[in-house]
């Protein structure tokens, strides 16, 4: 070892070369936290990127199913239409019969009274004519 203190020059040498080293250091670390900021701003905006398209993929699928919803939904409107016409047609149809059902009943009915008026009218003429020829057989016996 050597005991004898470095010289002027040896000490600014020294300096020097230990002022570029730190300078050196300086400059990497900068380079390091500049590509690290570069490649967490990179990871950043991919990340972001698929949230976007996870947004847009999910907005889509939410428009498709309210597409197929609305789809069923005039499907079903269409089936519960054509049973309330169904069922209207079914309830008129029946009205109807039921309608004439009691007409027909109510025609068998005035026929019946008919016949009945008809029937006593005839047994009121029999029974006039066979006392209008008593009353003549009596008169004409008298």
């Amino acid at each position: 070892m050597n005991s004898d203190p470095p010289s002027a020059f040896e000490s600014l040498a020294r300096i020097a070369r230990f002022h570029d080293g730190v300078r050196r250091f300086a400059e990497r670390e900068k380079g390091l936290r500049r590509a690290f900021q570069l490649r967490e701003s990179s990871r950043r905006q991919e990340a972001e990127e698929r949230r976007e398209e996870i947004r847009r993929r999910h907005a889509a699928a939410v428009e498709k199913a309210a597409a197929a919803n609305a789809d069923g939904i005039a499907r079903l409107e269409e089936i519960a239409a054509a049973r309330a016409t169904r069922v209207d047609r079914g309830q008129i149809s029946v009205r109807n019969a039921v309608i004439a059902g009691r007409e027909a009943l109510l025609g068998q009915r005035r026929a019946a009274l008919q016949r009945d008026f008809i029937s006593a009218g005839r047994h009121r003429e029999e029974a006039i004519a066979i006392a209008n020829e008593r009353h003549v057989s009596a008169l004409a016996a008298a």
